[in-house]
C-alpha cells in the first residue's frame, strides 16, 4: 500500500473515531439526563449519586431544597413518568415527559460529565384542544440536525418579534398559517385557531407576552425555548418547543407554569 493511502486511511479512522466519540459523549448525557429523571419514579438514588454534581449542582426548582441532597429527598415520593421528547443541544439535555396528572420539561447542564444545573416547569395536563390534540401527541422523530442553528435563529426571531414585541403583522413569515399544528389545551390548528384565541383572550382583556427568554436549546427540526413573562395579568414562565420544516414553524407544545419570586429567578 502506498504511503499517501497510508496516511489517508489512518486519518479516515481517527475523524471516524472522534465522530463517534462525539456522538457518544452526547448520547451518554441524554441518557444520563433520563436516568436521573427515572429516579423520580423508581425511588432509587443511584443515578443521581452518579451522575448529579456533588459540590456545583444549581437547583432552580424552587419546590424542592438546593443542592444534590434536594434531589435526593424528593424521589422519596415516587411517581409514574413516561418519556415524551428528549433534545440534546451541547450540554443541555431537555426532557419533555407524561406525569399523569401533568405534563412537565427538564432541562439539564453537564460539565465534564456531570450534570450541574437543572430547570423545570409543569402544568396540568389539560383535556384533548378544539383540533383534537392532546399536550403531548404529534412528530417525535428528529431530522435537520444539519440546519439546527438556522431553525434556532428562527424561532428566536420569532420569540422576539411576535411574542415579546407584538408585531403580529409578520406572523406568517415565521408560521406556516395552513399547515401549523397546535397542542396547546385551548387553541386550535393553524393561523385561524391561532387568531380565534387571540380574539377570545382580547375579548376576556387576558393579554401574553413573553419578557426573557433565557434558554434557546435545539437539535434539528426542534427548538426549545424557555422564558418568563405574563399571561392573563399573572407572571409565568413559558417553556416550548417549536418544530421547524422548511424554514417555517408547523407545529408547537407548550407548558405555561408558576413564575418564581423575582429575587429567585435567573
Amino acid at each position: 500500500m502506498k504511503k499517501s493511502k497510508i496516511v489517508s486511511a489512518l486519518l479516515f479512522a481517527s475523524f471516524t473515531a472522534t465522530l463517534f466519540a462525539s456522538n457518544d459523549a452526547l448520547a451518554r448525557n441524554d441518557q444520563k439526563a433520563i436516568e436521573v429523571l427515572k429516579s423520580f419514579e423508581n425511588s432509587d438514588p443511584k443515578a443521581i449519586l452518579t451522575w448529579v454534581s456533588k459540590d456545583n449542582f444549581i437547583q432552580h426548582d424552587l419546590s424542592l431544597q438546593p443542592g444534590r441532597e434536594g434531589l435526593l429527598q424528593s424521589i422519596k415520593q415516587s411517581k409514574k413518568i413516561s418519556l415524551v421528547r428528549t433534545i440534546v443541544d451541547g450540554n443541555y439535555v431537555v426532557l419533555q415527559s407524561d406525569y399523569g396528572d401533568k405534563i412537565g420539561f427538564n432541562v439539564f447542564r453537564f460539565d465534564n460529565g456531570e450534570i450541574v444545573e437543572h430547570w423545570d416547569n409543569f402544568e396540568t395536563k389539560q383535556p384533548l384542544n378544539p383540533s383534537g390534540h392532546s399536550m403531548i401527541d404529534g412528530t417525535t422523530e428528529i431530522t435537520d440536525r444539519d440546519k439546527t442553528q438556522t431553525n434556532k435563529a428562527l424561532v428566536q426571531e420569532f420569540v422576539e418579534t411576535i411574542l415579546m414585541k407584538g408585531e403580529k403583522e409578520k406572523i406568517t413569515k415565521y408560521i406556516d398559517a395552513n399547515h401549523y399544528t397546535q397542542h396547546n389545551p385551548h387553541v386550535a390548528d393553524n393561523l385561524s385557531g391561532l387568531q380565534e384565541a387571540l380574539n377570545a383572550m382580547a375579548k376576556n382583556g387576558w393579554t401574553m407576552k413573553y419578557n426573557k427568554p433565557y434558554l434557546i436549546l435545539g437539535e434539528g427540526n426542534f427548538v426549545f425555548i424557555a422564558a418568563e413573562g405574563t399571561f392573563a395579568g399573572s407572571e409565568v414562565s413559558f417553556s416550548d418547543i417549536f418544530r421547524v420544516n422548511n424554514g417555517k414553524i408547523v407545529e408547537h407544545w407548550d407548558v405555561i407554569g408558576q413564575l418564581a419570586p423575582k429575587s429567585d429567578r435567573i
